[in-house]
């Protein structure tokens, strides 16, 4: 048989096997989901896709979770073998599998059923053979909303004061910031202020306290604007409170206390006037 003969032969016994003559093993493309509220969803699918060639036999296909060494799911197609971990167990659809496929690739994806966030992290994808290997990660955040979110203070003596914002029930462990300007200054020119913290960890939820003193005879005699600010890393959620303080040298409006245009609670105590208002943002 002539050299070319033998050759197109070849080729063609290739691509009816559903295996790519000449291209060599590499992740195309990983699919996870960003980020999911945690107990809403019943399942979902993270995808490894990938090319190989044939020189790519043993194929094996893996997939870890954050640092843990050990795959919570591996498949080797040759031996028709399909291993979840035992975090696992119970949690993914063992006869989902993608569409087109061949027999190199059906069994590539999970579908993790009923996602908590002892699985929220960062998954990669391995794909190995005897010639070759390649891995890419993707990150997959499931998160709690707090079940409480407060920015509250306390008078320490006439012309100091001291702000707690505290959040509760949050998962992953969020970051709380303060930020502070006078009324008149653009927002852009809000001061990220230096905080005290504190965080617990309790029954896979957390707990933070941030704390700042203020004390007038460091701002300017008109009105401030302190804000908190949460926010869920891995997401766009974002959350805020807002204290508007004027300290015991501003003017007090002609004695009356300010009044927010959509009748947000205000708190009038001696000198310092506070008007309390939040903003919740999900994207």
């Amino acid at each position: 048989m002539p050299k070319i003969q033998a050759m197109f032969v070849g080729s063609l016994t290739l691509i009816l096997l559903g295996l790519p003559a000449f291209s060599g093993l590499e992740i195309t493309k990983v699919t996870v989901p960003r980020w999911i509220e945690n107990g809403t969803k019943t399942s979902v699918v993270l995808d490894c896709e990938y090319s190989y060639s044939t020189e790519d036999r043993h194929l094996v296909v893996k997939w870890f979770l954050n640092n843990d060494p050990e795959p919570i799911y591996q498949w080797i197609p040759e031996l028709h073998s399909r291993q979840p971990s035992y975090r696992l167990q119970d949690r993914i659809n063992m006869s989902y599998t993608i569409f087109p496929s061949s027999e190199f690739t059906k069994y590539r994806a999970l579908k993790i059923l009923r996602p908590t966030t002892d699985l929220s992290g960062k998954y990669t994808c391995n794909v190995a053979s005897i010639a070759d290997e390649d891995s890419e990660s993707q990150w997959m955040v499931i998160y709690v909303l707090p079940r409480k979110f407060e920015f509250n203070y306390t008078i320490v003596t006439e012309g100091s004061v001291n702000f707690t914002c505290e959040v509760d029930g949050v998962f992953p462990l969020p970051v709380l910031t303060v930020h502070l300007r006078s009324s008149s200054s653009p927002l852009h020119n809000a001061e990220k202020m230096h905080v005290q913290n504190s965080s617990s960890y309790y029954n896979g939820v957390y707990n933070v306290q941030v704390f700042l003193q203020l004390n007038d005879d460091e701002l300017f005699p008109e009105e401030h604007i302190v804000e908190c600010v949460l926010f869920i890393p891995g997401t766009d959620i974002k959350a805020k409170k807002t204290l508007h303080y004027f300290p015991s040298t501003a003017p007090k409006n002609n004695g009356k206390s300010p009044r927010d245009s959509r009748n947000h609670m205000i708190i009038v105590t001696g000198i310092v006037v506070m008007v309390v208002s939040d903003v919740f943002i999900k994207s």
